[in-house]
């Protein structure tokens, strides 16, 4: 379902709101953040500020809907949020709703960044999948698939995966006209990315 979550240095009156992200199952995506875009996990105020900075910044160009504050954009996006997080007395508190009360949010785990990013084992199914295009990672059983709504997404993503890892990332299209048998299930390859020169 997509939502609002709205991110604030303090609670209460004095809260000073640093961001707003809009998505489809923003805690789950926030759970998978990566080490640097990850405000679950800040122990310092200036490490939740850096974190979620970060996460602004990626999730505006993977998903689009990323909101800090602007003098140039007077309006105020922490009013669409009912989901919020904050940091304050050393931790980060979620609030999952405006009138609920502030629960410690606990850290997070490094898998997948953000939602329009699904990673997943290698076992795909024969239906029109939610995200048409993919990167396939590694090599042999140690591969992973990370599937993407749209194909400039998943092509930043596969140049940085691939010069991150120091390997081609394989990427691939669903596509109704191919065959849709247990080899390849509609998927067809897109091309390949290869890692830049250092």
């Amino acid at each position: 379902m997509t939502s609002y979550a709205a991110f604030y240095v303090g609670r209460g009156e004095n809260a000073e709101w640093i961001g707003t992200v809009r998505g489809d199952d923003i805690p789950l995506a926030l759970t998978g953040a990566e080490g640097g875009h990850q405000p679950l996990d800040a122990t310092t105020e200036g490490g939740y500020s850096a974190a979620v900075a970060a996460l602004l910044r990626v999730w505006d160009e993977w998903v689009g809907h990323a909101y800090a504050p602007d003098e140039a954009d007077p309006y105020d996006y922490s009013d669409l949020a009912d989901l919020a997080y904050a940091f304050d007395d050393g931790q980060v508190w979620i609030r999952h709703t405006r009138t609920g009360p502030w629960q410690p949010a606990h850290g997070a785990s490094t898998a997948s960044p953000l939602p329009d990013r699904t990673t997943t084992d290698a076992a795909a199914n024969h239906r029109r999948p939610a995200r048409k295009f993919r990167t396939i990672r590694g090599a042999n059983v140690d591969y992973r698939l990370t599937y993407y709504n749209t194909r400039p997404a998943r092509n930043r993503a596969a140049q940085r995966d691939a010069d991150r890892d120091g390997q081609t990332v394989q990427l691939e299209l669903w596509d109704r006209d191919r065959p849709q048998d247990d080899g390849n299930c509609g998927w067809v390859c897109d091309g390949f990315t290869e890692p830049r020169p250092t």
